[in-house]
């Protein structure tokens, strides 16, 4: 009797810090995102190819994420995750925009 109560009160701890680890992971994604978004509105004018390349694939690992939990989040999260991904598109075709004239400032020097 007492080693099943012990193996019930370990599943449920281990069932309990899953859901919370879950939790963290779909948090932590949404905090990325913002941060990303974050850093391209103060930064993306003055992007190498290079930073574009990495703020890309910073980008597509953060999506892998949202996608992964994306069922669990809750409305708000949903519309918090849309409203980042205007905004971090917002400024990636501001910073498109500038680095184009950039270039092409450049090369006609």
């Amino acid at each position: 009797m007492r080693t099943k109560t012990i193996f019930i009160i370990a599943s449920i701890a281990v069932a309990s810090m899953l859901t919370l680890s879950s939790c963290s992971t779909k948090t932590r994604a949404i905090n990325q995102l913002e941060s990303l978004t974050y850093d391209l509105r103060d930064n993306c004018s003055n992007y190498s190819i290079a930073e574009w390349q990495d703020a890309a694939n910073r980008y597509i690992d953060i999506r892998k994420k949202i996608n992964k939990h994306y069922k669990d989040y809750s409305t708000d999260e949903k519309e918090r995750i849309g409203q980042l991904q205007g905004e971090a598109a917002n400024y990636v075709a501001k910073g498109a925009k500038s680095s184009l004239i950039s270039n092409i400032g450049g090369i006609a020097s």
